[in-house]
């Protein structure tokens, strides 16, 4: 029997055990016909990151949705998230298994692709070696970080020895694989990393070399307007939206980060700063954090990578969750704690800009990261592009990697440099920091920007659960946390 392809979710939900690995859609090709020429190929890898960008992955569920709720980044989440902000998972909702199935499903996507071109001669494809390495890279980085995302929800964090030897989970690399075995957290965290390592190697000719004029612009990574030097063909486009060799090299940091391996991930979040041929990422302008006219979401320069989804469907998700009258409290942190996180520094741009304020542009103090934004006419093309990115890793991430590797390896000094330097960058001006503190001191002021930085990009929980320590989302707002709160059971319509 020939094997189906899954290329456009949505997802039939299956009841067996191994119903997660199964790849059903409303859309279904013989593997045999979609494979057999390279925009075949290139429709099966568009479909991996359409599945990725949809609600119940990175469009929701993994940035401004759950992930958020559960990392104290709103204090009125909404009607879906209450049992989730409490970390009650007992009263058990379907966002976690969502998360799951879909999670894996894109996983097996990822595989049947390899499986179907990793032994075919460069010849195959239209633009020859160069064209293989970028879909076997894109697809083995996709795996990587799919894997990544489910253990640090599903699986404890290394915290300890029996937390890093427990079995919690499989980490699937075939394709069929309907029976997987579950593996120790740490083997889990070791494979994404092996993935990982490989898409940085398949990607790194391609991104800084190949396509290192379209990927020196934040413009020319998410959209095409403008652009000089045109890709060959229209899937080399768009290098932003895709896993590419930035990205590979700064969630490979974030991997290292969460092993306790921190010389590595040192080294790579300092040499994603520093840059690789002449390519980096730059800081959001004032204007793009707080002008009405020139005000970006997502702060597009800092992207390293997003997925995307058309604006209007993720306006119309958003304001499901919100509610569309913006007086009600859904998806917002009330005054008190919000003016508390920013206490001191109210000039600074996270607080004045992605802030809704009422008399400007802003209404009832919501994120204006993710909310609809009135513009002129004449900004349509800003919410084509850029209203639509969800993004999975950005530049000021780095920062506090090195930061907190620095203050690990008693560089105390250079860590709160670094940590002036990114409250600069939003506007913090004239209030530096002293740079002779205690360990302790610099590790809270960087929880501090950690926090402000990460508000609705999903991260924060991840931050306190790798080092086992409560959230903390300003002063006097802390949640005490234990290991039954820090780690989702596995559904159990599919454990194995």
């Amino acid at each position: 029997m020939k094997k189906i392809f899954s290329f456009i979710l949505p997802l039939a939900l299956l009841a067996s055990c191994d119903s997660y690995l199964d790849v059903k859609s409303e859309f279904q090709v013989d593997s045999d016909e979609i494979f057999a020429n390279t925009d075949g190929v290139e429709m099966a890898v568009n479909g991996v990151y359409r599945n990725l960008s949809k609600p119940d992955l990175y469009a929701r569920n993994l940035t401004w949705g759950f992930a958020s709720a559960i990392g104290y980044n709103y204090t009125y989440g909404s009607s879906s998230y209450q049992y989730d902000m409490k970390h009650d998972w007992k009263n058990f909702t379907s966002i976690p298994q969502a998360i799951w199935e879909k999670g894996f499903n894109v996983i097996a996507n990822c595989n049947q692709v390899l499986a179907q071109v990793e032994d075919k001669d460069a010849s195959f494809f239209a633009e020859g070696q160069l064209h293989k390495d970028m879909i076997v890279g894109e697809m083995y980085g996709i795996r990587a970080l799919m894997h990544f995302d489910l253990m640090r929800l599903f699986a404890p964090a290394l915290t300890t020895t029996a937390n890093a030897n427990k079995v919690t989970m499989p980490y699937v690399d075939t394709y069929p694989c309907s029976y997987p075995t579950h593996i120790a957290t740490s083997k889990v965290l070791d494979n994404a990393i092996r993935d990982m390592e490989i898409a940085r190697e398949k990607l790194g000719y391609l991104d800084t070399i190949f396509c290192r004029s379209w990927n020196s612009r934040e413009d020319y990574r998410f959209k095409t307007n403008g652009m000089s030097g045109k890709p060959p063909r229209l899937f080399f486009y768009f290098r932003g939206s895709h896993m590419n060799f930035f990205a590979a090299t700064a969630l490979l940091a974030r991997m290292y980060m969460y092993k306790g391996d921190y010389d590595k991930a040192e080294e790579y979040a300092s040499a994603l700063i520093k840059g690789f041929n002449g390519i980096k990422y730059s800081f959001a302008t004032t204007a793009s954090l707080s002008s009405k006219s020139s005000f970006r979401p997502n702060r597009p320069s800092e992207i390293i990578m997003a997925f995307y989804r058309n604006y209007e469907d993720h306006y119309d998700t958003y304001e499901g969750y919100a509610g569309e009258d913006y007086s009600q409290r859904y998806l917002k942190m009330d005054d008190k704690t919000m003016n508390a996180l920013f206490a001191g520094d109210e000039s600074d741009l996270r607080y004045k800009g992605h802030l809704w304020k009422a008399g400007e542009y802003y209404t009832y103090k919501r994120y204006g990261t993710w909310n609809r934004l009135n513009y002129d006419d004449g900004y349509d093309y800003m919410l084509q592009y850029f209203a639509g990115l969800f993004p999975v890793i950005s530049l000021p991430e780095m920062y506090h990697i090195v930061a907190e590797c620095q203050i690990r390896r008693g560089a105390i000094s250079e860590a709160m440099e670094n940590i002036n330097l990114l409250r600069s960058k939003r506007g913090i001006m004239g209030q530096e920091l002293p740079l002779e503190v205690t360990a302790d001191e610099a590790m809270k002021y960087l929880r501090t920007e950690v926090v402000r930085e990460g508000l609705t990009f999903g991260q924060t929980f991840f931050w306190f659960k790798r080092q086992g320590k409560n959230i903390w989302y300003g002063p006097e707002a802390e949640i005490e946390m234990n290991e039954d709160r820090w780690t989702i059971p596995v559904p159990d319509s599919e454990t194995i």
